[in-house]
């Protein structure tokens, strides 16, 4: 884009883990209510990126969020296939064009608000 997102974000990971443990998915607890495309969503991260349900659901925004959790998260934090990781895993935490971040408590991550777009484009001179 043109046009940068209103957060920048800094720190590093301080690997526990807590991304691994609790990746948020929206999903429908009965398999007849998915979509295909939810069905084929949740064939992939389980299948092909190792992820499993907990058996923990809420409803947010009126639509049922699931846990999920990761089976190659070791007891200290790392990840057994590093280098084989998915991509959902690689660019978290994800900084988004319109919306706030959601970075878990505990990480070494953190969101810094930027100046609106339109006041860096004139920026002040010093």
């Amino acid at each position: 884009f043109f046009i940068s997102p209103p957060y920048r974000l800094e720190g590093e990971c301080k690997q526990r883990g807590n991304c691994c443990y609790y990746l948020l998915i929206e999903a429908p607890e009965e398999k007849k209510e998915m979509t295909i495309f939810a069905r084929i969503r949740v064939w992939w991260y389980t299948e092909l990126y190792g992820f499993y349900f907990r058996n923990i659901s809420q409803i947010v925004d009126g639509k049922n969020i699931r846990v999920l959790s990761c089976r190659y998260l070791q007891k200290d934090g790392r990840c057994q296939h590093y280098h084989l990781r998915p991509l959902v895993c690689r660019e978290w935490p994800r900084i988004e064009y319109f919306s706030r971040p959601g970075i878990l408590k505990g990480c070494g991550f953190r969101a810094v608000p930027l100046k609106p777009w339109w006041r860096r484009l004139f920026r002040s001179k010093p």
